[in-house]
């Protein structure tokens, strides 16, 4: 049974809720401050990346940008009892004294309800969503590292023109002017010609990276959109090709 966003499923003869939606609604259930913050992930405290600043936290908790060696510390239930304890008056923005981040984490609003980690599951088509954007800002990013902002300015409104007139792509302007939904699937399915025209832009090792990061990632799709109760077999295969993907772009675009 599935109702706002929570399905109640009978496992073993015991009931137990998986809260399933986007991010930004299970955010908002745990008390977790955003995306965009240092501490991004919803299942641990690593932080998003290594800064001039934040070495230390990085060392203590993880770094998310670390490819398949990062790490990071568990949140765990416990945590989230003591926090919506501790914010029974109010949030952490209008305290007289704001708790350190190593003792709320980004649980910095009173959670809504108290869930282990393991009942939190992200539904497959919102772990998609953002992929397509963030791969043509990395495009984007490297021709300006490589040819400066002027190249990359051109070359962003070339490859814009590119997604509206060939592709049928239009962003949503409700939705920040990302794209959505039918508009990712067909970026997805046109990687390869996204490719040819980085290659007429960037250094042939950096478009052979990109290409095999795209090649991988167009593999995961399947086993996203599938229907049927994926093998453990094809679990491990997911495994192992998320990684190709964030250690081979990590490698060639530093």
């Amino acid at each position: 049974m599935r109702t706002s966003g929570v399905e109640v499923g009978c496992l073993h003869r015991a009931m137990r809720s998986i809260l399933i939606s986007n991010c930004a609604f299970m955010t908002s259930w745990i008390g977790h401050k955003g995306a965009k913050r240092r501490m991004t992930c919803l299942w641990c405290k690593a932080l998003r990346r290594r800064t001039r600043s934040d070495g230390p936290l990085v060392d203590a908790w993880g770094d998310m940008q670390a490819g398949s060696l990062a790490r990071g510390v568990p949140r765990i239930r416990v945590h989230f009892e003591k926090m919506a304890a501790k914010f029974v008056d109010c949030d952490i923005n209008v305290r007289a004294t704001p708790f350190p981040l190593d003792e709320h984490f980004f649980i910095k609003l009173r959670p809504l309800l108290i869930v282990d980690q393991g009942h939190l599951s992200p539904m497959p088509l919102h772990l998609t969503l953002r992929v397509p954007g963030g791969l043509l800002g990395l495009e984007i990013e490297a021709v300006r590292f490589h040819h400066g902002p002027s190249r990359a300015s051109a070359y962003a409104a070339n490859l814009a023109f590119y997604l509206r007139f060939a592709f049928g792509v239009v962003p949503k302007p409700y939705f920040g002017g990302a794209f959505k939904s039918r508009q990712c699937q067909l970026i997805d399915r046109r990687l390869s010609a996204v490719i040819e025209r980085l290659a007429t832009y960037e250094p042939a090792a950096s478009t052979t990276a990109y290409s095999a990061a795209c090649d991988t990632w167009a593999e995961l799709l399947s086993v996203l959109s599938q229907t049927s109760e994926s093998s453990t077999a094809e679990a491990e295969s997911f495994r192992a090709g998320k990684v190709r993907v964030f250690d081979g772009l990590c490698a060639a675009f530093s």
